[in-house]
Order: structure tokens, then C-alpha cells, then sequence
């Protein structure tokens, strides 16, 4: 319904900064259904939930528009307006801009020729590769630019790919899955983030609840914290033969029910036993 109302006649002012004017809303509601903190960065968002920004939703469904255009017979009222900006496109790029989006848009996508001939053997067809391309497109970019987030090191590490998680079906119980949530996306305040804000050099941002005098991150809350030692009991039999990498990732990466419920339980006891956490 929202997206509805979000998209209602986007095939005609899309190409108008189309990112700015609707993506506030989605990531809001990203934000909301997560339960992560306004810091939290929004490809982070998208990656967890399997989203795409609505900016290549909403240029597929332009696409889709333009390739029922060029398909409409020569007389339809709709088809004469277009061909004219198209022969406006053809000698001032910049006076027909819809004609321009559409352009940079199949560019990206390897599929400028049809706009350069106006020829679409199957239009079906045309709409599936195109989708296809737009959204593997997004995936790869997401790839390569989450690499750049120095606070997703430890995301990148269990997260290695863009879709949607099965653990937010998985574990029932909102606390459990508020919890996981948090601590996956770094929404959290163990030091490794707390002192991010508090401009506490990296490698000073110690925890405090035990004296191992190591780093307090992600990686320690879960696997070493000695604070934390009887409530990771039932954790122990599923990681003792395990590297810490690979025992890190089973915990985080894994899409076994009974484990996922055990990793979101741990996290949500564990930072409940904290004391002053937000």
C-alpha cells in the first residue's frame, strides 16, 4: 500500500532525483522494523533485509513504461508525445531529460541499444533481463562498496553476500530478535562502537567487563567474554572444535533454527546482564 502511494505515477517525475524524494521513508521504515539506531548505515539496512533502495525499483518500472511505449501503435496520442522528445533527445540531450534517464539507464545495464534503435523484440523479455541486470547491478555494488565501512568489519565477515536474513523469520521472540538485530548491525553499545562516538582510539576501546584487556567487539562478546561464560554454555558444544573465524561465522552466518535461536538468545541475555545498557 505505501509503496503504492510512494510510486503513483512514477514513470512520469521519476527521473527527478527519484532517490531524494521517497528513499526517507523506506529507510525509515527499515530502520523501524530493525530496530537499529539512526547511526546505522544504510547499506547495512539493505543488505539484512534483502532490500534494494527504491531508486532501482522505481527506474525498472520506467523502464517497463517506456518499453509499452515504443510498442504502442504510431497514431496513440502517448506515442506522438514521446517520439517528439525523442527527436528533441536526438539533437539537445539536456531539453528532453526522460528521454536522457531512460538512456543512462539501459547504459548501465548493457542494454542502450534498444533505446538507440527503439526496437524491443519482446518486450516480456526485455523486462526480465532488465530486472535481472538491475538488481545483480545493486548486488555487486553492495559487495564492494560494504568493504569501505570500517564499522562493519566484523558484519562483513558473516555477511558476505546482499539478501535477506533468515533469522528475522526464524526466532519468535521480539526481544530475542531485537537483540540479534542490534548486534549484528552494530547497533549496540559495546566499546568497540561506544567508543567510536566518544573518539576513544580503536585500539583502546577495551572491555571492562573482564580482564583480558582485549578489544570489547562483536567478536569477543561472543566467543571470549568471561562475563558472559555461563550464559554461552549452551553455545560451547557447537563451536569447541572451531577456529575462532570459523566459529564466529557458524554463530552468525548459520541458518540452522536451533542455533540461530541460541546465538539470539545468548545475545539478548548477555546484554540484558550488562549493567546501564541502552
Amino acid at each position: 500500500m505505501v509503496t503504492s502511494v510512494l510510486f503513483y505515477g512514477i514513470e512520469a517525475w521519476g527521473y527527478l532525483k527519484l532517490k531524494d524524494h521517497i528513499e526517507l521513508v523506506h529507510t525509515s521504515f527499515l530502520r523501524q522494523y530493525l530496530k537499529v539506531r539512526k547511526s546505522t548505515p544504510l547499506i547495512a539496512l539493505y543488505g539484512e533485509t534483502g532490500r534494494l533502495p527504491l531508486s532501482y525499483i522505481g527506474t525498472l518500472r520506467i523502464l517497463r513504461y517506456w518499453s509499452k511505449l515504443i510498442s504502442l501503435p504510431e497514431n496513440r496520442y502517448v506515442k506522438v508525445a514521446y517520439k517528439d522528445a525523442y527527436e528533441l533527445y536526438q539533437t539537445k540531450p539536456n531539453y528532453s531529460p526522460w528521454c536522457s534517464f531512460i538512456f543512462e539507464a539501459l547504459s548501465q545495464i548493457s542494454m542502450s541499444g534498444h533505446f538507440t534503435f527503439q526496437t524491443l523484440p519482446n518486450p516480456n523479455d526485455f523486462y526480465t533481463m532488465a530486472r535481472c541486470r538491475l538488481f545483480e547491478n545493486y548486488k555487486n555494488e553492495w559487495k564492494t562498496e560494504i568493504i569501505d565501512f570500517s564499522s562493519l568489519d566484523s558484519y562483513v565477515k558473516f555477511k558476505p553476500t546482499h539478501g535477506l536474513e533468515e533469522y528475522l523469520s526464524i526466532v519468535k521472540d521480539k526481544r530475542h530478535l531485537i537483540a540479534l538485530s542490534r548486534f549484528r548491525l552494530r547497533s549496540h553499545n559495546l566499546a568497540i562502537e561506544s567508543g567510536r562516538h566518544r573518539n576513544v582510539q580503536r585500539d583502546m576501546r577495551f572491555c571492562v567487563f573482564c580482564d583480558s584487556n582485549q578489544i570489547e567487539d562483536e567478536k569477543h562478546f561472543l566467543l571470549y567474554c568471561s562475563f558472559y561464560d555461563e550464559l554461552r554454555i549452551p553455545l560451547i558444544p557447537l563451536i569447541s572444535e572451531l577456529t575462532e573465524e570459523d566459529a564466529f561465522v557458524l554463530l552468525l552466518h548459520s541458518t540452522a533454527p536451533h542455533i540461530v535461536k541460541l546465538v539470539a538468545k545468548f545475545v539478548y541475555q548477555a546484554f540484558k546482564k550488562r549493567p546501564n545498557l541502552a
